[in-house]
């Protein structure tokens, strides 16, 4: 019970502050001061990933991509075993669908810089989260349509075989 509520203190300390925490509109010292906690940060959001509660895991996705978006260059990887865990195994289909598509994203963190809707993300987040996940899977829908068309199969097609 007391690492849930140091879990949830953290998170209303700090995630405010993330979605000022993107490239184009962060102050270098609030970046920073994310960037000290970040290992403790990810430690939690793990933690939340296990939760029984399906909200807290819920959010718990849509902040993991902030950060992903904030700190694209870092180590997700105990996250990214985690969400890969809830895509496959999770009770809910809405968990599962939903961890899929974040964990496309975070192994995949230069796709975020194409999802505006994280860049804007506010205290209001569950309002936008529909929206969120549409801009996701639009992005994702176009970077997988653009690597088919350098396919082998895209390329017979485009030069069929006469006989």
């Amino acid at each position: 019970m007391k690492s849930y509520k140091l879990t949830l203190v953290l998170l209303l300390t700090l995630v405010p502050g993330m979605s000022i925490a993107q490239e184009s509109n962060c102050t270098e010292n609030l970046k920073k001061s994310i960037e000290k906690q970040l290992p403790r940060v990810i430690f939690s959001y793990g933690q939340n990933l296990s939760s029984p509660n399906e909200g807290v895991v819920e959010s718990s996705l849509l902040f993991i991509l902030q950060l992903t978006a904030a700190f694209p260059e870092k180590n997700y990887a105990v996250l990214e075993e985690k969400i890969d865990s809830l895509a496959a195994q999770a009770q809910s289909e809405n968990v599962r669908y939903k961890a899929f598509i974040v964990s496309i994203f975070v192994k995949n963190p230069a796709w975020l810089a194409e999802v505006k809707i994280i860049k804007v993300l506010d205290k209001n987040i569950f309002d936008q989260e529909n929206l969120v996940y549409s801009e996701l899977v639009n992005t994702m829908h176009n970077k997988i349509m653009k690597m088919e068309s350098s396919t082998v199969a895209a390329q017979k097609r485009s030069h069929p075989i006469k006989f």
